[in-house]
């Protein structure tokens, strides 16, 4: 695994601290601020592949979509059949 080493300003580091300890409240985690970094560098490395899936992703249930409904139609108005006299 790569090895990187950064440099912030000094008064950077207790704002990324104070936000990587929002983080870990809103989110149940307990990273520390190298943990919290690199999870967020490695969010941005993959954005655009993530964004990529899931408008295929998207397109693959919006051509699904009316399939479904008329599916769900059709049990509907089978349930309703079912209880005819």
């Amino acid at each position: 695994m790569a090895q990187i080493t950064i440099t912030l300003p000094d008064k950077a580091v207790p704002l990324l601290q104070n936000t990587a300890d929002d983080f870990n409240a809103g989110t149940a985690h307990a990273y520390t601020l190298e943990e919290w970094i690199t999870n967020h560098l490695l969010a941005l490395a993959t954005a655009n592949q993530n964004a990529a899936d899931a408008e295929t992703i998207k397109k693959e249930l919006d051509a699904e979509f009316p399939r479904r409904l008329d599916a769900a139609r059709r049990r509907n108005l089978d349930a309703l059949a079912d209880d005819k006299p």
